[in-house]
């Protein structure tokens, strides 16, 4: 459709936060339009973007030995200061272009 992001998902998670916490809900998902872009708010409030995510889940898969060659693909919109914490944590960063085929193919 046309405009699906507007005012609502991924792109506006301050209504999210409010609703999680009207609720009292542990934990709420937005995700936009086409479902490739996730923002997560905790059971306070606090908006959780998509860098914190990978972070979270990165570490929990190096920790198993489940994070082949200790890498994550994510694009050129992520953050570089996630780039340096995951470098400390020994983990490498591959940017690809932005869209899921570029990131697919790294």
């Amino acid at each position: 459709g046309k405009n699906i992001n507007v005012r609502c998902g991924s792109t506006h998670p301050e209504i999210l936060s409010k609703v999680v916490m009207g609720y009292e809900a542990d934990l709420g998902l937005a995700y936009d339009g086409d479902a490739d872009r996730l923002i997560a708010v905790d059971k306070n409030g606090n908006i959780i973007d998509g860098d914190k995510i990978i972070a979270v889940l990165a570490l929990g898969m190096k920790d198993r030995g489940e994070l082949k060659n200790n890498q994550v693909v994510t694009t050129v919109m992520s953050n570089m200061g996630f780039e340096s914490y995951l470098s400390n944590k020994g983990i490498h960063l591959i940017r690809a272009n932005v869209g899921d085929r570029y990131v697919l193919e790294k």
